[in-house]
């Protein structure tokens, strides 16, 4: 998730957006097979597509226009135009909110559970150039061009900082310097952010070791408790150990909802955390042939290298499936087949990694709870 950071004349373009012009594709809800989303007459070429833990969706096209789909008026396959301020150049949805990036810098959130979704600016937030949304209830963060991190939010992950107006948090290195952020993510009741120097720090709750360390006793001097399930709590940004002890670097990092993916410079995948409906496979190259189905429900408090596949170049972890796409733009998914959203004959089964037929090359990848959203090159790109 590299980000350029531009003047301050103009804002940078988030790790969110395309360099290529897109069309998107879904599947789940009971269709196996890739379909083309119906775009509303008039919509340019995407350059983002987006997706939240629970049926909302998101698109952005290359003019800056925004489209939700997964409401009450408008489904997946055949989203609508949201009005916007100013030209959006990244979106992000969490389980019933969409959060807007304008090109200005500001930030803009809209409740899409509601008959008519309005985005509202989010004051005292400017020079964004990344924003993210958390899976459970409204959970937001954003990174700013100066690499801060800003959380707030009104629902439940207090463990993550959340103020109901953006706060500052603070990264600290351990010889004291304050961490430089180029990319951040959203779990459920976590967060993760890379630095400069491809350290993944993590903070929150750590149900099933979605924090990547064993806790307790990582953390020294009262900066962790338990949550009201006896899961310990991370309160402030703390670099993952695998980056220190084994010095491994991560550039891209993702959230699920209990569980983390990140991608190294070589795209090794690691993964961390739930490892219920074989989301956490420690061979990814399994095939799902009658009796060769090796499922693994282990949870992995310790990152693990997920080994099988060619590098990778995107990952998306939903609620309970999985996605990544390869350097040659192949698309892959794994997890709890519910409904067909990991693109599987077998519905309502765990199922390994499929690489999933397509009438392109894949360059977005976006899980919602019950489908997955691919954003596929145009084919003269």
């Amino acid at each position: 998730q590299a980000m350029s950071v531009a003047s301050d004349q103009e804002a940078a373009y988030p790790a969110g957006r395309s360099a290529v012009r897109m069309r998107a594709f879904w599947f789940g809800e009971d269709a196996t097979a890739p379909a083309a989303v119906v775009m509303p007459a008039g919509a340019a070429a995407l350059v983002q597509v987006a997706a939240g833990a629970s049926r909302v969706a998101a698109f952005v096209d290359e003019a800056g226009a925004l489209y939700v789909g997964g409401t009450r008026r408008c489904p997946v396959a055949r989203p609508c135009a949201v009005a916007a301020p100013e030209p959006v150049v990244q979106v992000a949805c969490g389980c019933c909110t969409v959060v807007a990036l304008g090109k200005s810098g500001a930030v803009y959130v809209a409740d899409a559970s509601k008959k008519d979704i309005t985005l509202e600016r989010v004051e005292g937030l400017s020079k964004i150039v990344e924003v993210q949304a958390g899976r459970n209830e409204q959970f937001i963060a954003a990174l700013d061009r100066r690499h801060h991190v800003h959380t707030w939010g009104t629902g439940s992950p207090q463990s993550v900082g959340l103020t109901p107006e953006p706060t500052r948090v603070e990264v600290d290195t351990s010889s004291g310097h304050r961490a430089k952020m180029q990319s951040i993510s959203c779990g459920a009741d976590h967060m993760a952010a890379i630095d400069s120097k491809q350290r993944v720090y993590m903070w929150g709750v750590n149900r099933d070791g979605v924090l990547g360390v064993n806790v307790p006793p990582f953390l020294n001097g009262g900066t962790h408790s338990s949550s009201q399930r006896n899961d310990p709590v991370v309160w402030e940004p703390t670099v993952m150990p695998l980056c220190v002890d084994r010095e491994v670097g991560f550039t891209r990092i993702a959230c699920g909802c209990n569980m983390t993916l990140a991608v190294t410079a070589e795209g090794a995948l690691w993964g961390w955390g739930f490892g219920k409906h074989n989301m956490l496979p420690a061979r990814m190259d399994r095939p799902n042939e009658e009796g060769a189905l090796l499922r693994s429900n282990t949870t992995r408090r310790v990152p693990i290298e997920l080994r099988g596949l060619p590098p990778i170049a995107a990952t998306a972890p939903g609620v309970n499936h999985a996605a990544v796409i390869t350097t040659d733009g192949d698309l892959y998914v794994w997890g709890f087949n519910e409904r067909g959203k990991a693109g599987e004959q077998n519905l309502n089964q765990d199922v390994n990694p499929v690489k999933v037929a397509l009438p392109g090359r894949a360059v977005q990848v976006a899980c919602g709870s019950a489908f997955t959203l691919v954003g596929l090159a145009e084919a003269d790109e």
